[in-house]
């Protein structure tokens, strides 16, 4: 018995597919979900995601929420195949702390966590870094410096 249609299904579907796009706009009009959601899915695979990449220096400016980076961000995640870790690998800097103070960090650690946990975190903890296949992988010392 086939589960049900979701989005994230859908998506893979798109993603994946060895079908040519008349065959996925076919394919929309058999299910209420797939006819809504298909053509987003093809429409957001041709929204250039890579102005999300530049720095936002306006952003505790803003009065609402630009539709346009939602756009690309929501095209990013198509991309990405709906994979939070890829999404997050791709923007890289300030999402995975690339500027982080290690030093300061731990100095403002230092008096609120237990002994024990400090040496677990000054040890390496925020020198690590997720790898795409799940595995950890401890940074440099030099990342200390």
């Amino acid at each position: 018995m086939a589960g049900p249609v979701t989005f994230s299904n859908i998506v893979a579907v798109v993603l994946n597919s060895f079908l040519e796009n008349k065959d996925l706009v076919n394919l929309s009009m058999t299910d209420k979900l797939l006819r809504e959601v298909v053509p987003e899915v093809m429409r957001l695979l041709l929204v250039d995601w890579k102005p999300l990449l530049k720095p936002r220096l306006d952003y505790e400016d803003q009065n609402q929420i630009d539709m346009n980076r939602v756009d690309m961000a929501t095209a990013l995640a198509v991309r990405s195949g709906l994979d939070p870790g890829k999404i997050v690998r791709t923007m890289d800097g300030e999402y995975v702390g690339a500027n982080r103070n290690v030093k300061s960090i731990l100095k403002s650690v230092e008096s609120v966590v237990s002994k024990e946990d400090y040496l677990h975190i000054s040890k390496g903890y925020l020198l690590l870094v997720a790898l795409p296949d799940s595995n950890w992988k401890s940074l440099k010392q030099t990342s200390l410096e």
